[in-house]
């Protein structure tokens, strides 16, 4: 029984001393998430994308108090920037002030669902909120069906 025990004991500890493996991390870039749906099955003229706190700090200061952005204001959103005109910009997660702390904590506030022309192809607009500096992530909504 002490052998099997010492046998197991020298076995966990070898398992133990493997090298830890190094990943380098890249520059981020932004993710991309329903690129593989189909054309289809996404809504077009509308996405969803998660700022950085310092790009959501300045569309914040320029939010008015019906909740839409004044998009012509901020210039990391300007079509120059992002290759595609917006025409509307509100914040996901609205909702009462008094949860506004806990949103803020978990990053709701940093999601925000951006309208544009439904003619613009999803990829190019895709590709222009991914290329521009402050979007974290980029969402295509998809069509929600009642089955």
């Amino acid at each position: 029984m002490k052998i099997w025990t010492a046998a197991a004991l020298a076995l966990m500890a070898a398992a133990c001393s493997r090298p830890v493996e190094t990943i380098e991390i890249e520059e981020a870039t932004p993710e991309v998430f329903g690129a593989n749906a189909a054309d289809e099955n996404l809504l077009h003229g509308q996405m969803t994308i998660r700022l950085t706190e310092k790009l959501a700090s300045v569309v914040e200061a320029n939010t008015a108090e019906d909740g839409m952005v004044n998009v012509s204001r901020v210039a990391a959103l300007s079509e120059e920037n992002v290759g595609i005109k917006i025409t509307g910009m509100t914040r996901l997660f609205k909702g009462e002030p008094r949860f506004e702390e806990r949103k803020r904590r978990d990053g709701l506030h940093l999601w925000y669902k951006v309208e544009f022309d439904e003619a613009a192809p999803l990829t190019k607009a895709a590709a222009g909120f991914s290329k521009a500096d402050g979007i974290d992530i980029v969402e295509l909504n998809p069509k929600i069906y009642i089955v």
